[in-house]
């Protein structure tokens, strides 16, 4: 039995349905009344509780269960940074857990993950409404041909370069580490290219939560990650006052040969929007809000700071290069490249680069 009781109405005959995260294979037969009968394609041992997938079928099905409901509020009670929401179909199910949180009283960012045909089909207003993506390989290959999976990754974390909103990329990354403490070449292969394809984070799932070898693969990741970054693509990315001023950022850096780049901001857009540009100097986010530091831990090469809002400009010329000597993320003598937005402490307002050089 399935705990979906639509699913007779929406299979017909000839639809695939696949269990156990895709190891098990029905083909459907017919279908009388509530009873779907199915030739097994690919069999064996079903235990319960196991996964269901209709590949390519746009389910009725909502992407929140009421036990959802009760653990977002429960989530947001106990101060969770961040929600990822699992089958994403359309940008309504994204609006309504915001609706939800709404509700709830409190807000924070959702990373909508990316793992069926119709999510792929609306990954444009997904996006729009998100402030994530994470391509969940694991089941967007049960739902689309698999052959289909790197071209979909690129395609999603494109768009989330091409928006300032992070993107993530999960599943089997280092799978034969779960029992090996080395991973294999095609293994440090798919984490290069998922680095070269602009993704700003990789995450591991068995491979440290049930593997034997948790601390070496994070360690694998991270070198891996680390050696392969490398400048991105930016045409297309300056379509409006901000992108111009985010480049403007990164190009200045770069001319001048700027020891970092430090971003004033309020809701963490501004430093997503430089590192769009993947530029060769740490980015240095300083925000008054708690929320905002734990949100751009998930994109890379940005260090966040709770500090209190600038005041003036004046206040910027001289807190800034304090707060770095402080910290000793500078030295006397480095070029610092500072974006802002006047007046401070609006969110969005970004337009102003300055060059300090610490005295």
């Amino acid at each position: 039995s399935i705990n979906y009781p639509k699913l007779p109405k929406e299979v017909s005959k000839g639809s695939v349905i696949m269990l156990d995260d895709g190891k098990k294979k029905l083909v459907v037969e017919k279908v009388v009344g509530n009873d779907i009968y199915t030739k097994v394609v690919i069999g064996g041992e079903l235990k319960p509780r196991r996964g269901v997938n209709i590949p390519g079928a746009y389910l009725s099905v909502s992407s929140i269960t009421p036990k959802d409901r009760k653990d977002i509020v429960f989530g947001l009670e106990q101060g969770v940074d961040m929600f990822a929401l699992s089958f994403v179909r359309t940008a309504n199910d994204v609006l309504e857990l915001q609706r939800i949180m709404k509700k709830a009283g409190k807000m924070v960012p959702v990373i909508a993950k990316i793992e069926t045909q119709e999510a792929i089909d609306n990954l444009d207003a997904i996006l729009e409404v998100a402030d994530g993506a994470m391509v969940a390989r694991g089941d967007l290959a049960i739902e689309v041909p698999t052959e289909l999976v790197p071209v979909y990754q690129k395609r999603i974390i494109e768009k989330c370069n091409q928006l300032g909103k992070p993107a993530i990329t999960a599943t089997q990354m280092l799978e034969s580490m779960i029992v090996s403490p080395v991973p294999t070449r095609a293994e440090v292969s798919d984490i290069a290219n998922a680095i070269y394809d602009g993704t700003d984070a990789v995450m591991l799932s068995e491979e440290s939560t049930l593997g034997a070898y948790p601390v070496e693969a994070v360690s694998v990741m991270t070198r891996v990650a680390h050696a392969n970054e490398v400048p991105k693509d930016y045409r297309g990315y300056y379509n409006t006052v901000q992108d111009s001023i985010s480049r403007s950022v990164y190009k200045t850096a770069r001319n001048v040969q700027a020891n970092l780049i430090v971003a004033l901001t309020e809701s963490g857009q501004s430093a997503r929007l430089v590192e769009r540009f993947n530029p060769n100097v740490p980015i240095i986010a300083l925000t008054p809000n708690k929320a905002t530091v734990q949100s751009l831990a998930l994109t890379s090469n940005v260090h966040a700071y709770q500090l209190p809002g600038a005041k003036s400009f004046d206040h910027v010329l001289e807190f800034v290069p304090k707060f770095l000597k402080t910290e000793k993320l500078a030295k006397k003598g480095d070029k610092v490249v500072v974006t802002a937005g006047v007046p401070f402490g609006v969110k969005g307002s970004t337009n102003m680069v300055v060059v300090l050089t610490i005295a």
